[in-house]
């Protein structure tokens, strides 16, 4: 069981990061508007915002433990030809796992 802060981050998390920066006001307002709208309470967009950004913070830490598997899947000296997200070496499966392309 996990708050709705963070459930509504894990539902952003592999979006761009520009989009999450640009809208995340508007995702929250959205949510919020819903959720009450369907019978929910009324959330405070404040408390539901913090609450997202601690989410998003627990998350970069779990993408600091992914590093090591990272290392396995793309040697380290392969890391300075890569380019952007999108080179091959990263942004497909590697070895059946996302691990890659969703820490990027």
């Amino acid at each position: 069981s996990s708050s709705l802060p963070h459930r509504l981050w894990w539902g952003l998390n592999c979006a761009e990061f520009d989009q999450i920066k640009e809208n995340l006001s508007e995702y929250i307002d959205s949510f919020i508007a819903l959720y009450t709208e369907f019978g929910g309470p009324r959330l405070d967009k404040s408390v539901m915002r913090t609450a997202i950004i601690i989410t998003a913070l627990e998350n970069t830490m779990f993408m600091v433990r992914a590093v090591p598997d990272c290392l396995e899947q793309c040697p380290e000296e392969e890391w300075s030809t890569i380019r952007d997200r999108h080179d091959p070496r990263v942004s497909s499966d590697v070895g059946g796992k996302s691990t890659l392309r969703t820490t990027l």
